[in-house]
């Protein structure tokens, strides 16, 4: 007899992905600025910078809510997500010592339950439908401080099957794919990773030949993706036609850049033929 194949995986990223709220990064913001000691004045700019940026082409907790552009400014410069630019904007204003520091203060106060969070709407439903159906892992660089609390307040308590934290991607992949893939008898083809920085949760994966949906919230990425949307939410279809046929939704849907897959995704359906899940 031939041995069962393994489930198909499906690895979720925490902040931005599974794990929505502009308040953490703002926490970070603010404990960088008093490490700094900086003028009433000068911590107002930054912040009204932060402002700008996370003002892109999505806000708010889980609305799907698109408004501005992909920075906030006309010509402002672009970070992978509201940490990277907590460190770009501070970057003259604070050692990374001190802006590592600042992090962890931060992560307290997630944990303490001190900053409003939430899931994006519908991921526990969602994430509840693929018990049985896949492996459901977090894999994420964020510290296991705050991590379980977070979790629990947010209605994900339970909703996965393998926690790692401290993952240090991207390098880390290097230790976390063979676990996934490898030592548990699953083809890379039969894993799938979900994220909103390509270069920390898509890049790796897709080397090995695992799928990878991209969470585009502030625009500009400059990698492929077998599916992309600005929110989590516009992604369940794809993700759930995934777990059904994992090979038969990669042939479907080559990896593409995100603009790409969105002119795909905003084309007219031909009369006759199936809509496309992404």
């Amino acid at each position: 007899m031939s041995p069962i194949p393994a489930l198909p995986a499906v690895v979720f990223d925490f902040d931005g992905t599974v794990c929505v709220g502009d308040e953490p990064v703002r926490a970070y913001a603010d404990a960088v600025l008093a490490a700094a000691s900086v003028s009433p004045e000068r911590a107002a700019e930054v912040r009204g910078r932060l402002d700008a940026f996370l003002a892109g082409p999505s806000t708010g907790i889980g609305t799907g809510a698109r408004t501005g552009t992909n920075t906030g400014t006309p010509d402002g410069p672009s970070y992978i997500d509201g940490y990277a630019a907590v460190a770009a904007l501070t970057a003259e204003l604070a050692s990374p010592a001190e802006q590592d520091a600042a992090y962890h203060t931060a992560r307290r106060a997630l944990a303490e339950g001190r900053l409003a969070i939430a899931a994006p709407l519908g991921l526990a439903e969602l994430l509840h439908s693929l018990a049985g159906r896949a492996e459901r892992v977090l894999v994420t660089n964020a510290p296991a401080l705050g991590i379980a609390e977070a979790l629990t307040a947010i209605g994900l308590e339970g909703c996965f099957d393998r926690l790692i934290t401290d993952a240090r991607k991207p390098d880390g992949w290097s230790r976390i794919l063979p676990q996934l893939t490898s030592e548990a008898d699953r083809p890379a083809a039969r894993l799938l990773s979900i994220g909103d920085i390509w270069l920390n949760d898509l890049a790796e994966p897709l080397t090995v030949g695992a799928t990878a949906f991209l969470i585009d919230r502030f625009g500009g990425t400059r990698g492929p993706a077998h599916a992309a949307a600005p929110v989590i939410e516009e992604l369940y279809p794809a993700l759930q036609a995934w777990v059904d046929a994992p090979e038969a939704f990669r042939t479907a849907h080559p990896a593409a850049m995100p603009a790409a897959l969105a002119a795909s995704a905003a084309a007219p359906t031909p009369a006759g033929a199936p809509a496309r899940a992404d």
